[in-house]
Formats: structure tokens, sequence, C-alpha cells
């Protein structure tokens, strides 16, 4: 399917749009068409049946999650979405990466290993909810980062005591005072890969480079995620995003006192089907 930016669109206030609220941040989102038929009919692991043809069709298994970019990109967009909703207030949050010493290669027992230190946390510092997001080295290492959210301003815990608690190897405690939209900037330690040599950049490789000149290879770490693991969980008591379909007018009034820090106008199509995605994304407390 082919990809075109439209750098002349324009909405008209009674359009549908889906208006998405997450925390501080808003999304307003326009499809002009949706498809909304079944095309396929899953047979079982390794069949599908294409149901406007009747053709019987071998599934194609992804090796890692960069084969599947529409997969990953709604994956990293929930999690963002769901990061953004609960942290409305950083002062509330603790940043927390967990590493293990070995080259521990089994997301299964890295499961396990959460799990057991979230009950040790609790135990010891009161409760707490959380995100946590999984992230795998170029060697398959596996380590971790955490969103630790108290319903109060985060207790100070230094570092060595969480290192202790999880037990397994070095931990990171990271400030995020002065982030306005931790979601986006979670999912970027999840996707992108640090450039530490110009001469390691390949062709085809795309780089973004940030505020203090740090270049970063988007979305090159998705080759290293096994298809059909969870990249996000959470504990129980975290909060959905509110979805609501309405006309842009009224979307647009409800962001009228907000920031726009971004905005996309796409048009996607191939031989039978053409759309255009809008997006605007608000963000209440961004000066």
């Amino acid at each position: 399917m082919d990809t075109e930016k439209l750098h002349d669109f324009s909405m008209r206030d009674n359009w549908e749009v889906k208006l998405t609220r997450m925390g501080n941040i808003k999304v307003i989102q326009y499809l002009s068409k949706r498809n909304t038929r079944q095309i396929i009919q899953r047979l079982d692991k390794d069949t599908y049946m294409n149901l406007a043809t009747g053709e019987i069709c071998e599934v194609n298994h992804m090796e890692n999650r960069a084969d599947d970019k529409r997969s990953i990109q709604k994956t990293m967009y929930a999690g963002k979405a769901i990061i953004n909703t609960n942290v409305t207030d950083v002062r509330k949050g603790k940043f927390v990466t967990g590493t293990y010493v070995e080259n521990m290669t089994d997301f299964k027992k890295l499961y396990k290993d959460i799990e057991y230190f979230v009950k040790k946390m609790r135990k010891k510092y009161g409760h707490f909810e959380h995100i946590t997001a999984r992230e795998p080295q170029e060697r398959g290492a596996w380590h971790f980062h955490m969103i630790m959210i108290f319903d109060r301003i985060a207790p100070y815990i230094p570092n060595h005591e969480i290192q202790d608690v999880w037990g397994h190897g070095i931990t990171f405690t990271k400030k995020i005072d002065g982030v306005d939209d931790l979601g986006t900037y979670l999912t970027s330690y999840l996707t992108d890969v640090p450039v530490l040599n110009d001469a390691d950049i390949l062709p085809g490789d795309v780089i973004k480079v940030n505020d203090d000149g740090k270049k970063f290879k988007k979305g090159a770490r998705l080759k290293y995620y096994p298809p059909g693991m969870r990249v996000f969980t959470w504990s129980k008591g975290i909060k959905k995003p509110e979805v609501e379909y309405t006309d842009y007018a009224t979307a647009k009034k409800e962001v009228s006192s907000d920031k726009l820090t971004f905005c996309s106008s796409l048009r996607l199509k191939d031989d039978k089907y053409q759309t255009v995605i809008h997006k605007e994304y608000y963000n209440k407390i961004r000066k």
C-alpha cells in the first residue's frame, strides 16, 4: 500500500472523528473510509481463507516484530496511551530500569522475576500501580523498564535499595520531572537504537537526532522482539484511555486551550482501497 503525505488537507466541522483522552494528552483522528469487513478467516496456525476469493493461503510467520510493522506500531501506540493516561503528575511516578548480570535470554523468566520484584517492592514501600515494558538487546539479553505510580508523591528510594530488591543485576532510577509526554519518551527507548559511531549507519537507516545532538536509528530495536510476546504489561488498577466518537468541531472545542504538538495527514491507497488518515495531538501542560 502506497503512502502519500498531504500538505494542504483541511478538516470540516461536521466530519466524524475519534477523540482519545489519555491524561494530559488528547488525540483527534479522522479516517475518510473505514474498512469494517472481515476479509480473512484463520483456519489454523499455518493457513487462512481469503473470504473475498475463497482462496486458502499460507500464513507468513514473522521471525520478529519488525516484520509486522503495523502490529508493533499498534503495540507502541497502545503502550504510549496507557502511560499517558495514568501518569498525569510525574511527581507521583518513579522510572526504574532493571538488568541482569548474565546474558539472560528467557523472556518467560523475565515475566516471573518482574512479578516477584513488584511483590517485594510493595511489601517494603507500600502499594503502587505499575506499567512495565520489556526490552531486548542485540546480544539477546533482556531487561525491563517500569513506571511505578503512587497515589501520593513518590517516596525517595535510593537506587541501591531497589537494586537489592531486584537481585539479578544493576538497576537505574531516572528522574522524569521534566517530561510532559512520558509515553513517547518511553516508547522511544523501546524501539530506537543509539548511534555510537557514524560508521554504523547503513543505507536505509532512518536517523533521529535529539535536541542534545545524540543520534538514534529509528525502529532498529524491533528486530530483537520475538513475535507474539507482550511488550507492555500493567497492574489491575491501571486506567484505560477514554475514546469518544464526535464531530470535529466539538473535538476542537475541547482541545481549544491545549497546545497542538503534532499534526499529520496521509493518504493510503492501493489498487482497490484508499483512505485519508488525519491526526492531531494536543498536550494540556506543554508550554
